[in-house]
């Protein structure tokens, strides 16, 4: 994100570093050596999927991320986001998040900030949304 994206207009998107999905930083993530379907590809076809796929708070945290880095303290304090999970990420999948700006007004502490968010994967495909807020001082 680069300078002056803390002062985004209405309408406007940021975007977040571009992040590759590794079966490594997944097992890592979700509790390796335990099996389940984050981490072991035999576990995970037996519950029907073609191979182990990513937490969702694992790439939940790449919005929070994003968020961070707009609002910095005003998130931590005063951040909420809501999403819903609505696409698999596979082990070379690569996701960028992004947030559009869909309303700014005053509030006692700063500016309230909303934003849909979304997190997207290499073939432009949504793989979670939802909306978030927080406060810039």
């Amino acid at each position: 994100m680069g300078a002056g994206a803390r002062d985004a207009a209405v309408g406007e998107t940021i975007t977040g570093k571009p992040k590759t999905v590794t079966l490594e930083r997944m097992r890592g993530f979700s509790g390796w050596p335990a099996k389940n379907i984050h981490t072991d590809e035999e576990f995970a076809r037996e519950k029907g999927l073609r191979g182990p796929i990513a937490s969702g708070t694992m790439y939940q945290s790449c919005m929070a991320e994003l968020m961070i880095d707009y609002f910095g303290a005003g998130w931590l304090s005063h951040g909420k986001m809501q999403v819903a999970f609505v696409r698999v990420i596979e082990p070379g999948d690569t996701i960028t998040v992004k947030g559009t700006v869909q309303r700014k007004e005053p509030a006692d502490a700063g500016v309230r900030v909303d934003f849909d968010i979304w997190c997207e994967n290499q073939r432009g495909e949504q793989v979670i949304v939802g909306t978030a807020y927080g406060l810039v001082g």
